[in-house]
């Protein structure tokens, strides 16, 4: 192109076409103080102050972060890491090979999008967990034998350091995203539209593939992910921000069961609008598979409303209801699901 030329492209033609500025009078024109750029962007509609301080929020760095490093990537398979420990009972007894073990089976979904080398899995894996204890998210213990001597197995167990660094992330990150998600529904509502799953989800292509028709895989690619919202959700509601939960919780075991069809088809959209009604028809004729067909359309069809009894619950009941409704998805999923398919 020539100098001071630009490429334009109008929102009536999607052909663009070249223009000239005129850099001589553009360069003499004042350029406006803040304080007024702000008032003109307000009164085309946009507030500024209120993006740049979102902005500066974002780019504030939170414990995780500083923690973690260019490893901040795997913050979401960290953090469904510590929820597997956080909820075993005597987790004082647990040894460096089990904590690998079940680390790796945390992050492999997201690593496998990268890399399937096992030597550099293990180095990344190998890595976080030299992190994890070098920051005191998870504290060395020396065990006693039964005869009173120090075992020679050190065990770990989870330091207050990792509930520091969550309520540090969940107050200044998963508050930003749930607004966002609080706004997206709400100018939704008010247009009064029901979305179907196609229109909501099939914008966002899968990052990684999978073997097609391997059901297993699909669940598990999934269930990560899956598995972590719920944990967030079981934070809002300890928090008491009940609004944030039910929002959360709006449309989460369609979206799982969405993207376990894109999976298994390796597809990033429905093929035609009744296909995940035949899905689930498929998904019921599975051996051991823990739905049946009719249990599949109410969660892929009907609201919570529709399925349990809420109408004369407030936001708090209405919210931790469905709640243990999507515990005893998640648990029979996670049942169903071999171990073996998290590696």
């Amino acid at each position: 192109m020539n100098k001071n030329n630009v490429l334009v492209k109008r929102d009536d033609n999607t052909q663009p076409f070249p223009a000239l500025i005129e850099w001589e009078e553009l360069k003499e024109t004042e350029v406006l103080p803040y304080s007024k750029i702000i008032e003109f962007m307000e009164r085309q509609g946009y507030n500024l102050k209120n993006i740049e301080q979102k902005i500066l929020e974002q780019a504030e760095k939170t414990i995780f972060e500083m923690d973690l490093g260019h490893y901040v990537i795997y913050l979401s398979e960290i953090i469904n890491f510590f929820t597997i420990l956080n909820r075993i009972d005597n987790i004082k007894n647990l040894y460096k090979k089990k904590l690998k073990k079940q680390l790796k089976e945390s992050i492999y979904p997201t690593i496998s999008k990268k890399t399937n080398k096992k030597e550099q899995i293990d180095k990344i894996r190998n890595d976080i967990f030299d992190i994890l204890v070098k920051h005191r998210y998870l504290i060395a213990s020396q065990g006693i034998e039964a005869s009173g001597s120090e075992s020679l197995q050190t065990s770990y167990y989870v330091g207050e350091q990792y509930q520091i660094a969550f309520d540090n992330y969940f107050e200044n990150k998963e508050r930003l995203k749930v607004e966002l998600n609080i706004e997206v529904i709400e100018k939704e509502s008010e247009k009064e539209k029901t979305p179907t799953l196609d229109v909501v989800f099939q914008d966002q292509p899968r990052n990684y593939i999978i073997q097609e028709n391997n059901l297993n895989k699909a669940l598990a690619r999934e269930f990560s992910d899956f598995n972590l919202d719920h944990f967030t959700i079981d934070n809002y509601i300890k928090h008491s921000k009940y609004e944030e939960a039910f929002k959360m919780e709006h449309y989460l075991i369609k979206r799982f069961l969405f993207n376990v069809y894109r999976h298994f088809y390796n597809v990033d959209q429905l093929r035609t609008p009744n296909d995940l009604r035949i899905f689930a028809g498929y998904l019921a004729t599975v051996k051991d598979f823990p739905f049946s067909e009719p249990e599949l359309i109410n969660y892929l069809e009907k609201g919570y409303d529709q399925v349990l009894e809420l109408d004369n619950l407030d936001l708090k009941e209405k919210t931790k209801e469905i709640y243990k409704y999507i515990t005893g998805f998640m648990i029979k999923i996670r049942t169903y699901i071999r171990e073996e398919d998290f590696e």
